[in-house]
């Protein structure tokens, strides 16, 4: 555990705790240390989920399936961000997947401890209502992507709003070719394919996961 202490420390979750004190926080938290090999599955929808989960290192995939196998990436959370907070605060039944995208360690924290430590709960339930609040931005933010009717429109509406988020036009995004077509519900053929004509048309240029906005009319 000692070793994500800084990791831990420099989390939304913890912010303004300081290190010093996680040594004795952590434990009065339940506070439990996981690890998950890549493609191994942390919960699945349906399941209580009574903890909250910080991601130390590696990344995991919160997937929605559906009854016939279908599946949608909703996000993907990195080392020093949490999930699962809603369930856990709310004594409800996932209504998503957890997989390890990699390799992942993962602390978890009983959602029950942090409305009965009176010395920082106060410090912890505000950055908890903080993530929440990004998260519901987040989830907003897909659903007016995925409201759009063509490709190329989730495609504008997505890279448009990663750019606003970076600050500028050359950013990095948080998903494969895969990853981002199941993002915005659409056949990654048909996405690279008019991802391509984009490129070809000088809207945009791309690497990977690295892409440059540029200035044309659409």
């Amino acid at each position: 555990m000692e070793e994500y202490l800084d990791v831990v420390a420099g989390s939304s979750l913890f912010k303004g705790v300081g290190m010093d004190k996680l040594p004795q926080l952590l434990p009065r938290l339940g506070a439990r240390l996981c690890s998950y090999d890549k493609g191994e599955c942390i919960f699945t929808a349906g399941s209580l989920v009574k903890d909250i989960h910080l991601v130390l290192y590696g990344e995991v995939m919160v997937c929605q399936d559906d009854f016939w196998g279908g599946r949608s990436v909703s996000h993907v959370v990195r080392s020093g961000s949490c999930f699962a907070e809603a369930f856990a605060l709310d004594s409800v039944p996932a209504t998503v997947t957890a997989e390890a995208a990699m390799h992942a360690s993962i602390l978890l924290l009983d959602a029950s401890c942090f409305i009965s430590i009176e010395d920082v709960g106060p410090v912890l339930l505000r950055n908890l209502v903080g993530d929440l609040a990004r998260k519901n931005r987040m989830q907003n933010l897909r659903l007016a992507h995925l409201g759009c009717r063509t490709i190329r429109a989730k495609l504008i509406s997505y890279l448009s709003s990663a750019a606003i988020e970076a600050g500028c036009d050359d950013f990095l995004i948080p998903f494969s070719r895969q990853g981002l077509a199941d993002h915005l519900a659409v056949d990654r053929s048909a996405l690279s394919a008019e991802l391509g004509h984009m490129r070809d048309e000088g809207l945009v240029a791309f690497r990977k996961n690295h892409f440059h906005l540029c200035l044309k009319d659409l």
